[in-house]
């Protein structure tokens, strides 16, 4: 399924869910966050990592870069 068969969360309703995903998950990368939208049948309002990064400059999560993971990862 490519983005355009994905409804889009409204922008509290895409905090709300990635909140409640990472207390729930711990430390998570941006495909796992994806991954959990699509499971849903969403998508985040902007591409999903500019989306979180957006929440990490406003404070609202943390994240890193991971060479391990090699990309970012997520948590509250």
């Amino acid at each position: 399924m490519d983005k355009n068969t994905y409804d889009q969360f409204g922008y509290d309703e895409a905090i709300d869910f990635i909140l409640n995903f990472l207390k729930k998950n711990g430390k998570v990368t941006t495909d796992e966050v994806e991954n959990a939208t699509k499971k849903v049948g969403k998508r985040c309002p902007d591409a999903t990592v500019l989306f979180l990064a957006t929440l990490k400059m406003k404070g609202i999560i943390k994240g890193e870069f991971s060479e391990s993971h090699h990309g970012w990862v997520w948590w509250v």
